[in-house]
């Protein structure tokens, strides 16, 4: 595989992250290098709830007595730190990369939405696919149709029925393109983040968006075949999963993965506490039905105003890890949200583009969900997530 230079993939980085982070209204979705988009709805888990830990025990870290060979690849979304006056460079971006690299990170999520898929934006992709697949990387692409409240679909198509055929040969389309293009080199193939949260928003549209869904994973099993060993999934909140949406099974039923995200309390008052972790990782097990999860976004905010620390959340990450380690034969991928806090101007327009307030607790937990703050000091919750990723390297 043929190496590019630094610089035109740092160039390629920095407009993805610029849009993921700093766009609104009618700006692009969720283009960051492995963007996580805002993924898990709002909790109502605490303690002795319905998805709390249940008495099997203290946990224990994983090893390699009872965690078995089930590979699992954990990730790091690779935003670069905007402690700087100006947003971020192209060698900010290189920079926060390769720290994910180095902390022994396996795979990394490629998020894009469709209407950034022009021509520039496919040579863009790939050059990044080229780069971080060179470094080791098992390379997971997602298509952001829609990313929570977001509709990422390309212009003429917004508006229009999920299932109208002018949508359909669009998705059609793109599928073919991706699969010719990385096909051979994708580990695996996401469809949206979040999508019961749109739904929710508009629920005349979900017979349409299931048909839809059900199509894309159809559509694209049949053109990449066996090749993606991650497999193809569309891509639901902890909620959506567990609940669940009136569409996840049938959209599961078409699809050869389950994929989750888990951000526990997004949208509420208070985080979710770390002791609903162990129960919440069995429930999204008995949603999956035996299909392999991609776990597309974990996150736990460190902010106060929601009930959080930093240490609050360090011990959310070491709890999530441990009661991983007995159960990883049911993860094929881990994708922690994110590697550095949003700076308050990206973060308010982030909260704005999903229509929520940038001062109200959405905004607070999401952007505060970082391993490092904006100044780029590191957070206790980094050494829990090195750790964590130490401990799957292996298989």
């Amino acid at each position: 595989m043929r190496r590019l230079p630094l610089a035109v993939i740092a160039a390629a980085l920095l407009p993805a992250w610029v849009a993921a982070h700093a766009g609104c209204g009618d700006a692009a979705t969720t283009g960051d290098v492995s963007s996580s988009g805002a993924g898990g709805g709002s909790s109502t888990s605490r303690d002795a709830g319905a998805f709390d830990a249940r008495g099997d025990g203290p946990l224990v870290p994983a090893d390699a007595a009872d965690a078995g060979l089930s590979p699992v690849l954990v990730a790091i979304t690779p935003n670069p730190s905007t402690e700087a006056a100006g947003p971020p460079g192209p060698a900010d971006s290189l920079k926060a990369q390769v720290e994910t690299f180095a902390a022994g990170t396996r795979a990394i999520v490629l998020s894009r939405a469709p209407r950034d898929l022009d021509a520039a934006g496919l040579d863009a992709l790939s050059s990044v696919r080229d780069f971080v697949a060179s470094h080791g990387q098992a390379v997971v692409l997602n298509l952001a149709f829609v990313d929570r409240a977001f509709d990422g679909r390309q212009e003429g198509l917004r508006g229009k029925p999920w299932n109208d055929p002018a949508s359909l040969s669009a998705l059609d389309a793109l599928v073919n393109t991706i699969a010719t293009r990385f096909g051979p080199d994708l580990a695996g193939l996401t469809f949206g983040r979040d999508v019961d949260v749109y739904l929710a928003q508009h629920p005349s549209e979900r017979a349409a968006f299931r048909a839809f869904a059900v199509e894309a994973c159809t559509r694209a099993q049949k053109r990449l075949g066996a090749g993606p060993r991650l497999g193809v999934g569309v891509a639901f909140s902890f909620e959506g999963a567990t609940k669940p949406d009136p569409i996840f099974a049938p959209v599961l039923a078409a699809c050869s993965s389950a994929v989750i995200s888990y951000m526990p309390g997004l949208g509420d008052q208070e985080a979710a506490p770390a002791s609903a972790v162990a129960g919440a990782v069995d429930a999204m097990i008995g949603a999956a039905a035996g299909k392999p999860i991609l776990l597309q976004g974990l996150a736990y905010p460190s902010a106060e105003v929601v009930g959080s620390s930093p240490e609050k959340q360090a011990l959310f990450f070491q709890t999530f890890f441990q009661a991983l380690g007995p159960r990883r034969a049911a993860f094929g991928l881990v994708e922690v949200f994110e590697l550095h806090d949003l700076a308050k101007p990206a973060c308010t327009a982030f909260a704005e583009r999903q229509g929520e307030s940038a001062i109200g607790p959405f905004a607070s937990y999401l952007c505060s969900t970082g391993l490092h703050a904006t100044g780029d000091q590191a957070k206790p919750a980094w050494l829990e997530v090195l750790a964590g990723a130490s401990a799957f390297l292996v298989p």
